[in-house]
């Protein structure tokens, strides 16, 4: 099994420790940012496979990283860690792209089973890049979503259509 390398932007240092000594203990490579800035240039520099994303980071706020990745890459998959507990947050932010929404103080059980979910849906509906045919395209998302049925294979499935669309 490939090592997983997950990015932190988490402006708490103690939290963002204790968050990546867990991951790290479980096999992932784990690198954090403490600001919305520096986790931008981490992502813009580095290839990772999960983004856990405090939303009140100074420099430049949750938000506004989560729609700058968006904007670029729309396969990463992030993980929203907050202590905003409010409804329209948490819908404001799935809408804005994130794929899950954990609440502060967290359960390092139930962030490790969130992370591992994540990954593998990532993993499950990855196609290899160098697959340039069309048809092979929407075949490999059409079986997915048969396959997975549910919101991360319908989200896989509008993806895998818009890069044929805008080929």
């Amino acid at each position: 099994m490939n090592q997983t390398s997950i990015l932190i932007a988490e402006d708490n240092v103690a939290l963002a420790t204790l968050l990546m000594k867990s991951l790290r203990s479980e096999g992932h490579v784990v690198e954090m940012a403490h600001d919305g800035q520096k986790a931008l240039q981490l992502l813009s520099a580095g290839t990772f496979d999960l983004l856990v994303l405090d939303l009140d980071l100074p420099v430049l706020r949750g938000p506004e990283v989560l729609a700058r990745l968006r904007a670029k890459n729309r396969d990463l998959p992030v993980l929203i860690l907050t202590g905003i507990d409010r409804v329209e947050e948490r819908v404001a932010r799935l809408d804005d792209g994130a794929d899950d929404y954990l609440m502060k103080p967290v359960s390092l059980a139930e962030l490790s089973a969130r992370v591992r979910a994540l990954l593998r849906r990532a993993t499950e509906c990855r196609i290899p890049r160098h697959r340039a045919d069309n048809t092979n395209l929407i075949r490999a998302a059409c079986a997915a979503f048969i396959i997975h049925s549910g919101i991360y294979a319908l989200k896989y499935l509008i993806v895998q259509i818009e890069r044929v669309v805008f080929l």
